[in-house]
């Protein structure tokens, strides 16, 4: 990721929403660099929205990605705001390795994925959010209590602008 365009106050909640899914299990790594074609933003718009993603890609493979994020929807709502934007970047960066939002309902412990999540609460990915990634990248089946669940919306295939 390299080009930010937002205050400091962004800065501390967004970083750690990087750290927390570099912290995770996982197969990806985020990482700032100056060289990267991706870009970040924070500002008011006039969308419902708090986050929003668009990736451009070629062959299945995502070349370039924003994300942008809603201050004015994100500050009218949020309890906590460092947790709420950290919440929101983190879900947001979930779409940029192909995660899809999770549906409400289909994990019994939460999705960092999921719209219906405590923004205020929830900012690191969950077990099943790690485990959405582990098996897109080569991991096997996640297993929630005795069942083994590969959830159908993992990958996304073509659609662009999600939005959290």
């Amino acid at each position: 990721m390299s080009v930010f365009s937002f205050n400091a106050t962004w800065q501390a909640p967004m970083e750690r929403a990087i750290s927390n899914w570099n912290s995770r299990p996982t197969t990806v790594f985020f990482e700032q660099l100056s060289i990267s074609n991706n870009t970040i933003t924070a500002g008011s718009r006039v969308y419902t929205w708090y986050g929003l993603h668009t990736a451009w890609h070629r062959a299945g493979i995502i070349t370039r990605f924003t994300i942008d994020m809603n201050s004015r929807t994100i500050s009218q709502d949020a309890t906590n705001f460092s947790n709420f934007v950290t919440s929101v970047f983190a879900h947001e960066l979930g779409h940029s390795i192909w995660l899809a939002d999770n549906p409400a309902g289909t994990t019994a412990n939460g999705s960092i994925m999921n719209h219906n999540r405590n923004r205020n609460t929830l900012t690191t990915p969950t077990a099943f959010d790690v485990a959405s990634v582990n098996i897109m990248f080569g991991s096997t089946a996640f297993n929630e209590g005795s069942a083994n669940i590969i959830p159908n919306w993992v990958i996304l295939k073509s659609e662009e602008g999600y939005h959290d």
